[in-house]
């Protein structure tokens, strides 16, 4: 089995506000002709630094995802909610874990050890946080005397 995860992250974000962030898991049986259909658990999960962001609600998902029946490539999105706390270049981290044989998602009985596998898959990314508000604008217009006033 072929696995990994993708995320993509936006150019920037606004300090304090809520941002859905895509976590994509994308599996690929390694038989091409495989007329099977394996499932397996698959379990996404943030980390960061908790004086960078703020994960809103669940910070761990967890899904079955079955394999296709004609060896395509198969893929499940999350979408994990969290909020910048700081402002700058900020890192966040996303992993998934794959686990076979667990007997959640599958329905056929494990016959021998070599059935069970994890698997994992990290990657990091720098997002850019830019203050909350609307950007203003000031244009002075004056005088300006240099000769102290006189």
């Amino acid at each position: 089995m072929l696995f990994f995860l993708e995320f993509t992250t936006p150019i920037v974000v606004r300090r304090g506000e809520t941002h859905h962030l895509p976590i994509t898991i994308f599996l690929r049986p390694e038989e091409e002709n495989t007329a099977d259909r394996t499932c397996y658990e698959v379990e996404v999960n943030m980390k960061s630094d908790s004086k960078d962001w703020r994960i809103v609600g669940a910070s761990v998902f967890s899904a079955c995802i079955c394999s296709s029946e004609n060896g395509q490539q198969t893929k499940k999105t999350f979408r994990l909610p969290i909020r910048p706390l700081r402002i700058g270049q900020l890192n966040l981290t996303a992993m998934a874990i794959v686990r076979h044989g667990t007997g959640v998602c599958d329905d056929k009985e494990v016959k021998s050890f070599n059935e069970f596998f994890t698997v994992s898959d990290a990657v990091r990314r720098p997002i850019d946080v830019e203050a909350e508000g609307v950007e203003k604008r000031v244009a002075v217009d004056g005088t300006f005397c240099s000769s102290g006033g006189k």
